[in-house]
């Protein structure tokens, strides 16, 4: 569903999902996909906030907590998730320099 674009139709199969186990957090990493896909940056971010709560080792996680956070235009809330991708180091800080246009420090972190 998600890879056909049908987005929506995704975020219920997830949830759904969901309900049967709420902290399974591979479903919840696609459920942020999903809504972001979907233009709902809030519900990602919220999905990610959780993810990276039962996962905190997932810099990934962080990565896209702060790129979305900042494409949503909540820089402050961009720059503090963006300090832990940065001290997690790897993909989660390549993430965000690539999200923000720092193209230069996205290469530094891989």
């Amino acid at each position: 569903m998600y890879y056909s674009k049908q987005y929506r139709e995704t975020i219920e199969y997830v949830r759904k999902t969901l309900e049967i186990d709420a902290n399974y957090y591979p479903m919840l990493i696609a459920m942020g996909f999903a809504q972001l896909s979907a233009d709902f940056a809030e519900e990602a971010i919220t999905s990610w906030r959780r993810v990276v709560e039962l996962a905190p080792w997932w810099s990934v996680g962080v990565g896209l907590l702060a790129a979305t956070s900042y494409q949503a235009g909540d820089y402050k809330q961009s720059q503090e998730w963006a300090g832990k991708a940065a001290g997690a180091h790897g993909l989660g800080a390549a993430i965000y320099h690539a999200a923000v246009g720092e193209i230069d420090a996205m290469f530094n972190e891989l």
